[in-house]
């Protein structure tokens, strides 16, 4: 959780930022958090439930923010380097990765460091982010190869690539295996697998 007293810490810090539905956090969001802090020699990376994604229809919501939350925050329990943060939970309305880079500079200043992570599948729609310049301006925008995903673009050059042989997994796969009344298990950390049971997660919808 972002603090206060980081404001004021002028110390050179890399911080790295996986924002995402999390709909649910899975073992391949894990994987690339982990894979990132040790590539990028991170101090540590927070991960960002969004609380309406652009664009609008891309992603049925289906859970409350608090429950993606505290299902991020159950999957890295154990993970002293990785956060959850609320701050566009908090923040409400369409989750604008420009709104959350502006406000997290304000709170890590420079000289720190901010790593923002992005898969390959998302590269197709970076002409419909808002303020995609200022963006640049903010953070390091790297994209991390999704498995599976081939890519039909050309990589900015001010895009960082990151090769990341990750795990093939998608929520959407696990909330139609919960739907379905199948076990998840093995694709989600067990204390997740526990909220998703206990809430009776994705069971009615999809």
């Amino acid at each position: 959780m972002l603090k206060a007293t980081d404001r004021f810490d002028n110390s050179h810090q890399r911080i790295g930022i996986l924002g995402g539905v999390f709909d649910p956090i899975h073992n391949g969001h894990l994987a690339l958090a982990k894979a990132a802090l040790e590539r990028f020699s991170l101090e540590r990376l927070i991960l960002i439930p969004s609380s309406t994604p652009p664009p609008a229809g891309k992603h049925k919501q289906t859970t409350p923010g608090f429950l993606r939350l505290d299902m991020v925050k159950a999957a890295i329990r154990n993970e002293p380097q990785l956060e959850a943060s609320d701050i566009e939970l908090k923040r409400q309305g369409i989750s604008y990765t420009v709104d959350t880079l502006r406000e997290l500079r304000q709170r890590y200043f420079q000289p720190t460091s901010l790593y923002f992570f992005i898969g390959s599948d998302w590269m197709d729609h970076l002409n419909e982010w808002k303020d995609f310049k200022t963006i640049l301006s903010l953070c390091t925008l790297i994209m991390a190869n999704r498995p599976g995903y081939q890519k039909t673009f050309k990589t900015p050059s001010s895009v960082q690539m990151f090769d990341f042989d990750g795990l093939n997994i998608a929520s959407s796969d696990i909330r139609e295996q919960a739907h379905a009344g199948k076990s998840i298990r093995a694709w989600v950390p067990g204390a997740v697998a526990d909220i998703i049971e206990k809430q009776n997660l994705y069971r009615s919808s999809l």
